[in-house]
């Protein structure tokens, strides 16, 4: 053993007297050099970054007369900044935002609206919440600061959240050589009640401005069609034959992220130079292909990192807000209880959304984050908000979330631990999806919650209709039917599946009798926002009663003669009467209705095939001349059958068929 050691030392000390040794370890000390660069570049191009928005919010500042961006603010929207896409059309339209087709890249779609001015000097950007309008705003901002002198746009920003919007127009000199971006619409506390008034005064406000960039939550506005058109500025040289004396207000939409610009981000957040990066990207790609939000909402991107390193298996909206908020809770653990912070900050979300809801901003005083914190034994002076915080302070001290999708994820919070006030005011699309994505993340355990504010009073929070509306009669191929059928469900918000027994919470009965003692029901699905009329058929018994019901396909007389109430209803679409069939078991066991179909009885649909009129039926499937089966469903030992017409009108011997009928309200 001891012969062995002394030969070792002795290979050891004849290999560092060879010439060999000097250059070893000369090439350790340089490969060791190397491996210390990349962080010193990282540390440097960090520092320049926050010198960087120091200069640009103190830019903003200095053109406004207005701090509306701190450089936290500013250092937060320029970190890792994809330049997005946009286009023409609301791409929440879409069954599948990943596959919306773009106009262009959205700083040269802005840039081409300035240079050719006239008709197109104003825009209005819409986009979702969190998609990173006020990113944009900043982005661009920054963009020109680079620029030469002479080159470069004066712009400044106007945040309509901080309700003195009026103020900070009036405040700009030489306006016709600038560029204004009132970034944050359905932010203003003034637009709350009547955006269009409100949107003609800031646009009269800003009249003189060379270009106007309006940017705005694309669901504030209740339908496309209240999207305003016009800008309310009247044009006053010469006109084209023609050409309207308002100055049109031009509308663009964000894009979701697409696959290459996906890529790209994460090429800044995973470099190949790592090997475990290599897998890492592809985890990441597989989870954006999961949860689409992650390619709609920039904000949502920034958790993939985390999201992947922690290898967290996340596949809702909600389940990636928690985890936004998780992590937020956890760096600021060194001076506040999480438990502290969260309980504060859902206060503090439901305060500043009603508080905004009733037109007085969202921004909250210091004097009530102090009441707050003493409750919880975290004065305010002892607060120390990191940065990437979800909760900032503005220039004068007042407190908001850095995302209002933050707040109101917080606010639904607020709702599900059962506060009262959070059902007094209307909600938004957001915070219905994050609804239907939290009782969808575990169905089971959030049930007994879910049924408890589903059997409430929704007048004022708006949370119906809750699903996306179904499709209303139309053409439909023999594969359009069989693929409907084939799907997991029928009722849906965006992409997400609504229960049934959710919806079955929400339906209302209103029972009158009618004709020959048959009692008729009308049945209102506030989920979906269509009601129904349909006849118990448990009381029919003999084929001359089922007979009196019958209808022809464009009749209705089983529910009266009377024109005006004939207009008032429709044949159901294939979807549609899905959903009434899907309720039927609950209608029968708990709500006391007999029988809302009939299994011997062929029933019209007001859709049409390639050949005739589509009609269904209940049960076993039932065998008519010229009627051709063509999809069925079975759910839980219950049949539904799509059958199709081989004649055009619905005739069989030369006679007109005549068939049950349950119609949709034509108001539906």
């Amino acid at each position: 053993m001891w012969s062995a050691t002394i030969l070792l030392q002795g290979i050891i000390e004849g290999v560092k007297a060879s010439p060999y040794w000097a250059a070893l370890a000369l090439l350790g000390a340089v490969v060791g050099a190397l491996a210390t660069i990349p962080r010193l570049v990282n540390a440097v191009l960090d520092l320049e970054s926050k010198w960087r928005s120091r200069r640009v919010a103190d830019q903003i500042f200095r053109s406004s007369g207005v701090a509306s961006f701190t450089s936290d603010d500013v250092l937060y929207a320029g970190r890792n900044y994809v330049v997005p896409n946009c286009m023409q059309t609301d791409p929440s339209n879409e069954d599948d935002l990943r596959t919306v087709v773009a106009l262009g890249p959205l700083f040269q779609t802005i840039d081409d609206h300035f240079d050719a001015g006239g008709q197109k000097r104003h825009v209005i950007l819409l986009a979702d919440s969190g998609m990173g309008k006020t990113s944009f705003c900043i982005n661009y901002y920054a963009r020109e600061m680079k620029k030469r002198a002479s080159k470069r746009r004066s712009v400044v920003i106007v945040s309509l959240g901080r309700g003195n919007a009026i103020e900070e127009i009036r405040r700009v000199a030489n306006k016709r050589d600038t560029v204004c971006f009132l970034d944050a619409f359905d932010e203003d506390p003034s637009a709350a009640g009547n955006p269009s008034e409100r949107l003609s005064e800031l646009m009269g406000e800003a009249a003189d401005f060379r270009n106007i960039v309006v940017t705005c939550r694309s669901q504030f506005f209740a339908s496309d069609d209240a999207i305003p058109s016009g800008s309310g500025i009247m044009y006053v040289a010469a006109r084209k034959a023609g050409q309207g004396r308002e100055l049109p207000l031009h509308r663009l939409f964000l894009a979701p992220f697409s696959t290459n610009q996906i890529r790209t981000y994460l090429s800044k957040q995973f470099p190949l130079a790592s090997v475990s990066n290599w897998r890492m990207r592809r985890q990441a790609l597989a989870l954006v292909a999961t949860i689409s939000e992650l390619s709609t909402r920039p904000m949502l991107l920034e958790l993939l990192p985390d999201l992947v390193r922690e290898r967290r298996s996340i596949s809702e909206l909600f389940g990636l807000y928690e985890f936004l908020v998780e992590k937020w809770l956890e760096r600021e653990s060194g001076w506040i209880r999480p438990v502290d912070l969260r309980e504060i900050s859902v206060e503090l979300a439901v305060r500043s959304y009603i508080q905004q809801r009733s037109g007085h901003g969202d921004r909250i005083a210091p004097s009530v984050i102090e009441e707050l914190a003493s409750a919880h034994q975290t004065p305010l002076e002892t607060w120390k908000l990191k940065s990437r915080s979800l909760l900032n302070r503005d220039v004068a001290g007042r407190f908001k979330f850095a995302h209002r999708s933050v707040m109101e994820y917080l606010f639904l919070l607020a709702a599900l631990a059962g506060d009262q006030r959070c059902f007094s005011v209307e909600w938004t699309d957001l915070m219905k999806d994050l609804f239907v994505s939290w009782g969808a993340s575990d169905p089971r355990a959030t049930n007994d919650c879910a049924m408890e504010i589903l059997r409430m009073d929704h007048d004022r929070t708006g949370l119906f209709p809750l699903a996306s509306p179904l499709k209303h009669p139309d053409l439909r191929s023999v594969a359009d039917c069989r693929k409907l059928l084939k799907a997991d469900g029928i009722s849906f918000r965006q992409s997400r599946r609504i229960p049934v027994a959710w919806r079955n919470r929400s339906l209302r009965l209103t029972s009158s009798p009618t004709q020959a003692g048959v009692t008729s029901h009308m049945i209102c699905d506030s989920s979906h926002g269509i009601s129904w009329w349909v006849n118990d058929v448990s009381q029919l018994s003999r084929e001359d009663e089922r007979a009196l019901y019958r209808d022809q396909r464009h009749s209705s007389h089983s529910f009266g003669k009377d024109s005006e109430l004939e207009a008032k209803r429709r044949l159901p679409s294939i979807e549609e009467i899905l959903s009434l069939w899907e309720s039927e078991p609950y209608l029968t066991q708990e709500r006391g209705v007999g029988a809302i179909f009939d299994r011997q009885e062929i029933y019209w649909l007001g859709d049409s095939g390639d050949n005739g009129p589509l009609c269904c039926s209940f049960g076993d499937p039932l065998d008519y001349a010229q009627l051709r089966l063509i999809s069925s469903k079975i759910v839980d030992e219950r049949a539904f059958h799509v059958y199709e017409f081989q004649n055009r009108f619905g005739y069989i011997n030369r006679e007109p068929f005549r068939a049950m009928a349950v119609y949709v309200a034509n108001d539906s």
